[in-house]
């Protein structure tokens, strides 16, 4: 990557990739967005801005504690006596927070996780 152009796009890009994925992934439960879509973004970011330097092992432990926060966002629906995977909500402050964000937040692990997996295996092609 030695083109001037790129260099300073990628600049401008990746920050603005990595807001994008913030806001798809906060605006997922009332409208378009969530973990899967904001996980491809915030991956493309990370792709775009230091990709080479990640390698198997580290897209390994994304996708890792993906698995654990989507299974163990189930939980405390299960320990209050509800099915499973349904959405328990708490209020913090005047903010409201429940376990279905964190089911979107390890799904969107999961997702960049295998990002660098398939790019890695991509590389060895």
């Amino acid at each position: 990557m030695n083109s001037a152009i790129l260099k300073t796009s990628i600049r401008i890009l990746v920050p603005t990739f990595w807001m994008l994925a913030a806001v798809i992934f906060l605006r997922g439960h009332s409208s378009p967005g969530g973990g899967f879509i904001s996980g491809l973004v915030a991956g493309a970011a990370i792709l775009l801005g230091k990709g080479t330097l990640l390698g198997e092992r580290t897209g390994r432990v994304h996708v890792g504690v993906g698995l654990i926060c989507a299974i163990a966002s189930g939980l405390p629906s299960a320990i209050s006596g509800r099915s499973y995977l349904s959405g328990v909500w708490g209020k913090i402050g005047v903010v409201e927070l429940g376990s279905p964000m964190i089911f979107d937040f390890g799904v969107a692990l999961i997702v960049i996780g295998m990002m660098l997996i398939f790019r890695v295996e991509a590389r060895r092609t």
